[in-house]
């Protein structure tokens, strides 16, 4: 396993397939499933289907695409902020988790609803625990009651969640 920090590193990785494979982190899952299908993006791909599935998100994160982004960003942290008081403590890493939730929900996905991108961000975070969890990992059978099959029924979940969304932004731009 190769951890890769660094836009050089990471280009060395990523640009020599023969050399350098991506496995991702989550189960395979079953052919034509919805784990498959959530679980299995950027950084589980290789050789030419990484490079088409990069090229075709790379206009959003370009130098113009990411300046557009600033106010967005500018307002949602000095929001985030006006709930914080003098004196309290924090959990400065649950803070900059709930943040960064906000800020990608905007930026990312186009959600000014905070209460929907939080329900999907965690059950995406509920989803890769299970990923990585012993006990689903040891006894992968699809099941109910196995930590296997709740994991699979979050995929599907996250799939209907996720198509939800493209929908709903689809209809919004139609109207728009």
């Amino acid at each position: 396993m190769i951890f890769a920090f660094g836009p050089d590193y990471n280009k060395q990785i990523l640009s020599q397939p023969d050399l350098f494979h991506s496995i991702g982190i989550t189960h395979l899952g079953p052919e034509q499933s919805a784990h498959r299908l959530v679980g299995h993006g950027l950084l589980s791909m290789n050789g030419p289907q990484h490079k088409q599935q990069r090229r075709l998100i790379m206009p959003a994160f370009q130098r113009n695409h990411i300046e557009n982004y600033w106010d967005s960003i500018v307002s949602i942290t000095e929001d985030f902020l006006k709930s914080w008081e003098d004196g309290s403590r924090k959990d400065i890493h649950q803070e900059m988790k709930t943040l960064t939730k906000r800020i990608s929900s905007k930026v990312l996905l186009g959600l000014d609803s905070t209460s929907k991108s939080f329900s999907v961000s965690h059950l995406m975070e509920d989803w890769l625990e299970m990923n990585v969890a012993m006990r689903t990992r040891i006894l992968p059978l699809n099941l109910p009651g196995f930590p296997y099959y709740k994991m699979l029924k979050m995929a599907e979940e996250l799939k209907q969640e996720i198509a939800a969304m493209i929908a709903e932004k689809r209809k919004a731009r139609e109207q728009g």
